[in-house]
């Protein structure tokens, strides 16, 4: 999968700006793109998981194919599944509150976070 997004999330987070504070929630929308992307890619090109949901958005949907590996699937298959589950909905639920919460304070250690759960969740995928 292409790093790019990822890249330029490092990018974005380095640079100097008038607007600090639009910048770090700018990072952290972009991490949970990528991986969102990474996730489109592992379970519907990859894996070819079926979502177990036809409830909620386009990625309530396809984050509920993490929920239906195979049966014969092996315990750490499974396990992996389920954490990235929980990672990737974590990591949805900072990003809204990124982008819809502007009186939270966003500090340059959550978008630091993000960055580096999104290396973190893809490196998981690696593994289902």
């Amino acid at each position: 999968m292409d790093n790019k997004l990822l890249e330029y999330c490092n990018e974005i987070a380095s640079a100097e700006t008038s607007y600090p504070d639009l910048q770090l929630r700018n990072v952290i929308g972009r991490a949970y793109y990528f991986t969102f992307h990474e996730a489109k890619y592992h379970l519907e090109d990859r894996l070819r998981w079926k979502p177990t949901s036809e409830k909620g958005g386009v990625h309530a949907r396809l984050y509920s194919s993490l929920l239906s590996y195979d049966s014969n699937a092996n315990e750490q298959t499974k396990i992996n599944a389920e954490l990235v589950y929980a990672k990737i909905n974590s990591l949805k639920k900072l990003r809204t509150r990124a982008d819809y919460k502007m009186e939270i304070k966003i500090t340059r250690e959550l978008a630091n976070f993000s960055i580096e759960e999104a290396k973190r969740i893809s490196e998981l995928f690696e593994l289902i």
